[in-house]
């Protein structure tokens, strides 16, 4: 249901999950995919059952999809970031081993 995927793409924080697979690499990825997330009630009030399953199926879906994309970016991100750092700390850690001379 289109409604249900806007209704995702509006309510689900991008930016919490993306730094959470930025802090925590793998732990952020795993928990984007774990955590389902819930609709709200209100947007399920006075509807019948058969919609409130199909809209409660679809926003899961489509918010699961948003999580772990956003994390999945996070991830990748935080991991560049870390080899770039750690590349400098090895340069500049050689560069001053070089410039001792005993």
């Amino acid at each position: 249901m289109q409604a249900a995927s806007v209704d995702a793409e509006s309510q689900i924080d991008g930016n919490l999950w993306f730094g959470a697979g930025c802090l925590f690499g793998l732990l952020g990825l795993g928990a984007a995919y774990v955590i389902e997330p819930s609709p709200s009630a209100t947007k399920l009030l006075g509807k019948n059952a058969n919609y409130v399953a199909i809209y409660t199926d679809c926003y899961k879906e489509a918010g699961k999809d948003i999580q772990t994309s956003k994390a999945m970016k996070g991830c990748l991100i935080g991991t560049g970031v870390s080899l770039v750092l750690y590349v400098v700390l090895i340069a500049t850690a050689s560069s001053v081993n070089d410039s001792y001379h005993y």
